[in-house]
């Protein structure tokens, strides 16, 4: 099909319209499937407005669904290494929406915060980092619906602010391997580590230095 015979996705697509987009980009799907792809919270909520007694619901879908349902769906099913599942992609979803509410911070600041929301939901840091993955599908497809260029200089950010989240966790990590060696060579201090780290919420910088300075003085 010819691109001057594709629709341009609006702000007030009905179902039929959404499944009838998606096919001219390759997604073939049932309108089951996109309600269900909405009640996982792999898609955008669409609007729905009473047209009256007995006549039911009209439902519209922003136009950011189409980019939404091909980014789910090619996670799900065209994975080159791994095909993710409804809840990791859900996930990766909830991390990407959060990265393009913050994308106006520096990438030291926005990759703290990714990291901090990580930590304190206590997300799988695997499930977590697979935000700029369902990013980079949702851009592809944008770039060809819309007919802009900007993928390289998008996608080189979001490598970039995943490495940093990357170094903040390991850098978590390697506190803690201190942390048992210390622990290991002062085994009066192990009965009140086990307290102390449940406390910190992973973030073990004071408990290293506490554990350092008493170490010192002992």
């Amino acid at each position: 099909m010819g691109d001057e015979n594709k629709i341009t996705p609006t702000d007030e697509m009905t179902p039929d319209q959404v499944i009838r987009i998606l096919k001219d980009y390759g997604i073939k799907i049932t309108k089951r499937t996109l309600f269900n792809y909405e009640k996982m919270n792999l898609i955008p909520t669409p609007l729905r407005k009473g047209q009256g007694r007995g006549i039911g619901y009209l439902t519209q879908y922003p136009k950011d669904t189409i980019a939404e349902v091909y980014a789910a769906y090619n996670m799900r099913h065209n994975g080159t290494a791994c095909n993710y599942t409804f809840e990791a992609i859900a996930i990766a979803r909830e991390y990407a929406l959060f990265v393009k509410d913050n994308i106006k911070l520096s990438d030291e600041d926005l990759s703290l915060k990714l990291f901090e929301k990580e930590r304190a939901e206590g997300k799988s840091s695997i499930l977590a980092s697979s935000w700029n993955v369902w990013l980079m599908e949702v851009e592809e497809i944008d770039s060809v619906i819309f007919k802009h260029d900007n993928l390289g200089e998008n996608w080189g950010r979001y490598l970039r602010i995943n490495n940093m989240v990357n170094h903040l966790r390991n850098s978590k990590v390697m506190e803690f391997i201190e942390i048992m060696k210390i622990v290991s060579s002062s085994p009066e201090f192990l009965m009140e580590l086990g307290c102390e780290v449940m406390k910190c919420d992973f973030d073990f910088s004071p408990l290293l230095a506490v554990l350092k300075q008493t170490i010192r003085h002992s």
